[in-house]
């Protein structure tokens, strides 16, 4: 019986010392990109600010309108832009059809076409 519960503590301290092996191994680079990413600037147009969006951070109407404009596209990248008045626009990157376009929508969610 002694051994038997040696045997089982050995294998579970090997067990535990591989897998934490294995995670030191592992990179989250998720999170270092994500701060990266995600901060304000100033654009070209005075009093503009552009602040780059995580994908969860994209308002609901613009998200639901996505795919009503852009079928089976995959989005990359999100930018907010605030414009000096306050109103916002925001700027898509997406996956379409094999291409990488930057589709714009206004504050409600509407379609306002091709960045350049």
């Amino acid at each position: 019986m002694k051994t038997r519960l040696l045997i089982l503590l050995f294998g579970i301290s090997l067990i535990s010392i591989s897998c934490s092996n294995a995670s030191d191994k592992i990179e989250d680079k998720s999170t270092e990109e994500s701060v990266e990413e995600v901060g304000i600037e100033e654009e070209e147009t005075p009093g503009e600010t552009k602040r780059a969006l995580r994908i969860n951070e994209i308002p609901p109407a613009i998200a639901a309108n996505v795919p009503n404009n852009y079928a089976n596209s995959i989005v990359l990248d999100a930018d907010e832009f605030t414009l000096p008045d306050g109103t916002k626009r925001y700027e898509i990157e997406l996956e379409y059809n094999g291409q990488i376009v930057r589709a714009k929508f206004d504050e409600l969610g509407n379609h306002q076409g091709l960045a350049e």
